[in-house]
């Protein structure tokens, strides 16, 4: 299994790289506030309309018969959404390794305790325990006959 990278190449820890990405993808906004143009204005004019996306680091939604079909984002923003799935997907492997880790852990107390002197002593004494021993400390239930 491949190492869990938990700083990124300048040295940010995955929380503080999550916020920087957080605050860099804020110009996202649900479909429904984003400008609409139909698709055909969009592919008539679609130089003028691709530079725009970088002057104004704006998306554009396209439609066709009506219909929202595509959104339109520059590469610096699809860019940012690559960076922030990485970034959760790092995360949460971070929280599957550390629920990885915790329950090792209990195990490995567990198993201590199993295997522990403590442990040996009593599994010996069960094992070698009389039948008069027994049952001396027999308890009949409520529901068994006396």
């Amino acid at each position: 299994m491949a190492e869990i990278e938990l700083h990124s190449e300048d040295g940010m820890g995955l929380i503080e790289e999550a916020k920087s990405i957080i605050e860099k993808t804020s110009w996202l906004t649900p479909v429904s506030n984003i400008l609409k143009e139909a698709s055909a204005h969009f592919g008539r004019n679609i130089e003028r309309e691709l530079l725009g996306l970088d002057d104004d680091n704006s998306l554009k939604l396209l439609q066709l018969r009506k219909r929202d079909k595509a959104v339109v984002m520059s590469v610096e923003h699809y860019q940012q959404l690559f960076e922030m799935n990485k970034v959760i997907k790092a995360l949460l492997e971070k929280q599957r390794m550390d629920k990885l880790d915790e329950a090792g852990q209990e195990f490995d107390i567990m198993y201590r305790e199993l295997t522990g002197k403590n442990a040996s002593n009593a599994t010996s004494h069960l094992l070698t325990v009389s039948e008069d021993d027994l049952a001396e400390t027999f308890k009949p239930g409520k529901t068994e006959a006396r």
